[in-house]
This record gives structure tokens, sequence and C-alpha cells, in this order.
């Protein structure tokens, strides 16, 4: 039988739900929101970016509960284009800034229903290029 278990989400984020451009000005839209973040590993990157005309496909998956209000740059019209998009500083506080690329829910109708946010990590010193795996092992 399939487990249906709801993810842990043991870090607490910020969320900026549209920003233009970064870092995000103003205070966050929604604060302390529970979610976990792992890397993504470099054989999803590569599947995800061959099966996707998305660019960037994203470095890292974060998982939330549902929020319909953040915002992806999966625009077919527009490849390429990142803003406006939804940012995410986790943990809270810590400065650590992720680029919302595609998000989706996951397990609708299931005891595990969350929300799923392909991001890539948003560095300040080299903002017009997301990390690509820098020092994978």
């Amino acid at each position: 039988m399939p487990n249906y278990t709801y993810p842990d989400m043991p870090l607490l984020m910020r969320v900026w739900y549209t920003v233009e451009e970064p870092p995000p000005t103003g205070p966050p839209d929604a604060s302390d929101v529970p979610c976990s973040l792992s890397p993504m590993t470099p054989a999803d990157f590569f599947g995800f970016y061959q099966t996707s005309q998305a660019w960037p496909p994203g470095t890292h998956i974060i998982r939330t509960p549902i929020d319909r209000q953040f915002s992806d740059n999966m625009l077919i019209q527009a490849i390429g284009r990142i803003w406006p998009c939804s940012m995410f500083e986790i943990p809270s506080e810590s400065g650590h800034m992720y680029v919302c690329g595609w998000s989706h829910e996951v397990g609708a109708g299931f005891p595990n229903h969350h929300q799923r946010v392909f991001c890539w990590r948003w560095v300040a010193s080299n903002p017009g290029n997301p990390p690509y795996f820098r020092g994978w092992i």
C-alpha cells in the first residue's frame, strides 16, 4: 500500500509573492511559513531541463503547505523570462534567497497534499546567473 504521509517541514521561510527584480524590497507577504528545502540532484536537474522549455529548471526543491499566491515564471510565450515571480528566504532572517521557477501541487485529494516549488538560489554578488550546482561532488 502506498504511503501518503505529509512531508516533514522543519524550516520556516519568508515569502514575497511578486518580486519585480531582486532583492525584494519591503516586508514579506508571509512569514514563518513551514517548509523543507532540498537540493535537486544533477539527474533531476538535467531530466527536468530536457523535458521542459523553461529556463532555469532549478537547483532546489521547496515543499510547503498549499499557497496559491506563489507566482512562478513558467510563461510559455516568454521562455527565459524570470521576473516577476515569488522569492523565498529560507530559513527566515538568514539572507538565503530562492527564486520561484515552477510551483505546483502534489497529492491533491490525499493526506500528503502540499505544494512543491522548483527554485534556484539567488546570489546577490552574481544576480544574473543562477549557481547551477557549483561544487557538486
